[in-house]
């Protein structure tokens, strides 16, 4: 089974007939302001819902990124159809790699890169994941302490902007992470049982009295003013102690509407030691224990160069080959490679990837494909 899959074309189109680039668990009927409505992740889903294979491409709104040689290799060669990207990133700089300035106005060059983005993601059927970090906002702050109101303003005019655009009006290809692991500390810091980083970040007593409300405010500020439902989501870390998952688990049940399902992207714990064999087991484990309807979309897993506990985890091919093939037959809507090629650093995501990075980009899109029929691992 090919990783891509034609939509049908009625239930996706919008005005003028043309098809979203979305998945149809996120076709614009099925949307709702706090997350998705979606179908639940089970072997039959994973079988007719379009697969999202991405890669992390964190610094794509920085000046020196070569997106137009990159996203169309990505997608014709290697036949990537998803793109995890930063709204707010330090490479080379916040002030140019970030598409909404401190007190949350819009900068009009970075949103013109993303505006290319948009374009050439969606000429390739690809679609992109816009995350948004609280820790990258208050750096704009050098050592103040900002208002809430200034975070919920650049998610505002970003959600604005998005549907005043006519690339995404076009393609209608991009997710929103309004808060990227959210929660810093699961021991204290709220009734809760938890810190987020809307509670660590700005100076509002209210944020401390809900967490999840708060977050749900950032919902709002996407989708609360009308207009087309873009899609939305928090990821959440943390590790493989039952304490943390009940946390995590608990918060995206707080953060379900009334009606309908939502989408949850867990960071599960970077061991070194096995990690691509347990995606699966975690994912499973995870959805009995969030008890609701869901669709499970697997950011972040692990990558190469990341010391853990002052060393780098010997990740191999076949490490993560196994990872998205286990996320995929687990039912997630998605999983991507993450690798530091996509920083920034280099102007070519090509050329930041070393031999073993090189490999998987080479083979995932085969291997995954493959899961559904059983011939993957």
């Amino acid at each position: 089974m090919p990783v891509r899959e034609t939509q049908p074309a009625a239930p996706g189109t919008r005005d003028g007939g043309v098809p979203s680039r979305l998945p149809s668990w996120a076709l614009p009927s099925a949307l709702i302001v706090a997350g998705l409505v979606v179908s639940s992740p089970d072997a039959a889903h994973a079988e007719n819902t379009e697969f999202m294979l991405g890669v992390s491409y964190f610094g794509a709104l920085g000046p020196g990124v070569d997106i137009e040689d990159d996203i169309p290799t990505l997608a014709r060669s290697h036949h990537f159809n998803h793109l995890w990207v930063w709204g707010l990133w330090m490479e080379p700089s916040l002030d140019t790699a970030s598409v909404f300035d401190k007190k949350g106005r819009i900068r009009d060059e970075v949103a013109a890169r993303l505006d290319k983005l948009i374009g050439l993601a969606g000429a390739e059927d690809m679609t992109l994941t816009l995350s948004f970090d609280p820790d990258e906002h208050r750096r704009m702050w050098g050592g103040r302490k900002p208002k809430f109101k200034t975070y919920l303003n650049g998610l505002r005019a970003i959600a604005a902007w998005l549907r005043q655009n006519d690339n995404y009006s076009k393609y209608r290809n991009v997710m929103l992470n309004v808060c990227t692991e959210c929660v810093t500390t699961w021991d204290r810091g709220s009734a809760a049982g938890y810190t987020t980083k809307l509670m660590s970040h700005y100076s509002d007593r209210s944020i401390r009295e809900d967490p999840a409300a708060a977050v749900i405010e950032l919902f709002d500020a996407v989708n609360g003013l009308g207009g087309d439902p873009i899609p939305a989501f928090i990821s959440l870390a943390f590790n493989d102690d039952e304490k943390y998952i009940d946390m995590a688990t608990s918060f995206y049940r707080r953060l379900q509407p009334a009606t309908g399902r939502l989408i949850a992207a867990p960071h599960f714990e970077r061991s070194c030691e096995d990690w691509y064999a347990k995606t699966e087991s975690r994912i499973r484990s995870f959805c009995e224990k969030l008890g609701v309807d869901a669709e499970i979309y697997l950011q972040e897993e692990n990558r190469r160069h990341n010391k853990i506990l002052g060393h780098e985890c010997d990740i191999q091919t076949s490490h993560f080959l196994e990872a998205a093939c286990q996320a995929r037959r687990a039912g997630s809507i998605g999983w991507v490679f993450q690798t530091q090629a996509g920083f920034g650093k280099t102007s070519s995501f090509f050329d930041g990837l070393d031999q073993i990075e090189s490999q998987t980009v080479d083979q995932l899109e085969d291997h995954v494909a493959r899961c559904g029929d059983g011939s993957g691992s």
